[in-house]
């Protein structure tokens, strides 16, 4: 299961977020410009039915539930190309995350350290105190 739901995250945001899918949604979604990282902040655009799949190509958790869907029936017609599918998805998922835990860690590695206050200034004081105790 949670093969399934990793790749289903995966789909969902390759099918609603994504460059590489942006032309697809073109005809039922105005682009806002990027988003995060590779992806693409859009908005739904016409009336009725290409007004309805703008909004399910532009939403996610919306979008997942009709992915689910497909992502169930494949995995039951062929289970084991299915399976092959959903480990590679959900590699891309683990692999992503871990690529934001690095860059989360890097940055901060390089945020700036606060200044050591100055002795005789009324903070280094302060901590004198603390660290003696009087």
């Amino acid at each position: 299961m949670i093969l399934i739901g990793l790749a289903v995250f995966r789909l969902s945001r390759l099918v609603t977020k994504d460059k590489v899918l942006q032309p697809l949604r073109e005809p039922f979604v105005e682009s806002e410009g990027p988003g995060a990282d590779a992806e693409v902040n859009s908005q739904p655009v016409g009336t009725g039915v290409p007004r309805a799949l703008g909004e399910l190509l532009t939403c996610p958790f919306c979008a997942s539930m009709w992915l689910a869907t497909g992502v169930a029936t494949f995995f039951a017609l062929v289970p084991r190309a299915a399976r092959l599918v959903y480990a590679t998805l959900a590699s891309v998922v683990l692999a992503d995350a871990a690529q934001h835990a690095f860059s989360a860690v890097r940055r901060m590695d390089e945020a700036p350290q606060p200044a050591a206050p100055l002795p005789g200034s009324p903070s280094s004081a302060n901590q004198e105190v603390f660290a003696t105790g009087t």
